[in-house]
């Protein structure tokens, strides 16, 4: 994710984000009848919710953060190819502009705005 935040602290908001999130990818899950790792996904995240006091149920995010300074047009657009080639990396598919998730899809239902 690429993210800027004006006047106000990014970690606070980025903190709000993943909670949100977790919450609506587990209920997601939950609720999906034909989610075949259904069981195996929700194990898991209550083993990781064990490890911290701070996750009741389920833990889905990682702890770190990694925050890059984006100083220049390059390093922003070598993040950003970075983020679109994630789904190609990871065998969902053969181009970034195919994974409908992503802000290099046409398509996708995800907006990006401008700043």
């Amino acid at each position: 994710m690429i993210a800027r935040r004006q006047n106000a602290d990014l970690v606070e908001l980025l903190g709000r984000f993943k909670s949100y999130t977790a919450k609506k990818i587990i209920e997601a899950i939950e609720k999906n009848p034909q989610e075949s790792r259904k069981e195996w996904l929700l194990y898991l995240f209550k083993h990781f919710a064990k490890t911290n006091t701070q996750h009741s149920n389920y833990h889905f995010w990682n702890y770190k953060n990694h925050p890059t300074l984006l100083h220049t047009n390059a390093v922003l657009e070598q993040k950003v190819d970075y983020i679109h080639q994630n789904p190609v990396r990871a065998g969902l598919v053969a181009e970034p502009t195919h994974y409908v998730y992503s802000s290099a899809c046409t398509d996708s239902p995800i907006t990006v705005s401008e700043m």
